[in-house]
């Protein structure tokens, strides 16, 4: 099914880094799953969905980006050639509470396909971050559109960086980010690591639905059982991590009391 994408798909990425031409480039399969674009250069893959929202849902990826973006529009380095910067459109009526779990079952698929190509055991940042050997290799943004009329989420935009290549970083973040070629040694098919996460986030609205995938979000977590710094808005607090709750929400202790933490409130540093 993917070796006529994969042939294709390589030499387009050969002829952008030899600095051809051709600046864009497009698949459909036959049978069912994403369509997928590949871009030489996008200011965010996020943003050019979000900008494009028509059409079949699919799959877009940028050999670099000029405005890559995490959550709180924080920057997201995105140089040439280093990482994998991928957007996949979903757009099924999806139940309002399934949103907030779509972050933690992306960070499954995305730990697992970095487990498999890397041979190393990652672990997971709650809530978006995926770490290698204790620094950030991965981050996920997810952006929803509620339909307020239907009171569903008709189109979710999932937006993943994953850092594949070289040991050069943004000084603001060489202390705390890594690639998989810096933790291995080893350079990773590009294409088939991409496919191996878009396999894993095509029925994605089934899988939440078993819900299987937070057991496996709760083995990886680096911060279940751990004292974390929690800052939330003006307010910075000490709080011990009890548990990922199936909504994805954190439960901790603050001070003798139990409290649940979401998504999009708040940022944990691991004390």
């Amino acid at each position: 099914m993917f070796s006529t994408f994969k042939n294709d798909a390589q030499n387009f990425i050969i002829n952008c880094q030899n600095g051809g031409g051709k600046k864009a480039f497009s698949h459909t399969f036959s049978e069912p799953f994403f369509d997928i674009e590949i871009y030489d250069e996008l200011s965010s893959t996020n943003d050019y969905l979000k900008e494009n929202l028509k059409g079949k849902e699919r799959a877009v990826l940028a050999l670099s980006q000029t405005a890559g973006r995490g959550r709180y529009q924080r920057k997201f380095f995105s140089p040439k050639n280093a990482g994998l910067y991928l957007s996949v459109l979903i757009k099924r009526d999806l139940p309002i509470d399934i949103a907030f779990k779509i972050t933690a079952y992306t960070g499954v698929v995305v730990l697992k396909a970095v487990q498999k190509f890397c041979n190393q055991t990652p672990s997971i940042k709650w809530v978006n971050d995926i770490l290698l050997n204790g620094k950030k290799v991965a981050g996920i943004l997810t952006e929803t559109n509620i339909n307020s009329k239907r009171k569903c989420v008709d189109s979710v935009i999932i937006g993943i960086g994953v850092n594949l290549y070289g040991n050069s970083f943004d000084e603001s973040i060489k202390n705390i980010a890594t690639s998989i070629e810096r933790e291995t040694g080893d350079k990773i098919n590009y294409l088939d690591f991409a496919l191996e996460i878009l396999k894993g986030l095509y029925d994605i609205d089934k899988q939440i639905l078993k819900g299987d995938y937070i057991n496996d979000y709760r083995k990886y977590s680096c911060v279940i059982g751990k004292e974390v710094l929690v800052s939330q808005g003006e307010q910075n607090f000490l709080a011990k991590v009890l548990d990922v709750l199936p909504s994805g929400e954190l439960k901790v202790n603050k001070a003798g009391e139990e409290i649940i933490l979401s998504a999009g409130e708040i940022s944990i540093k691991l004390k």
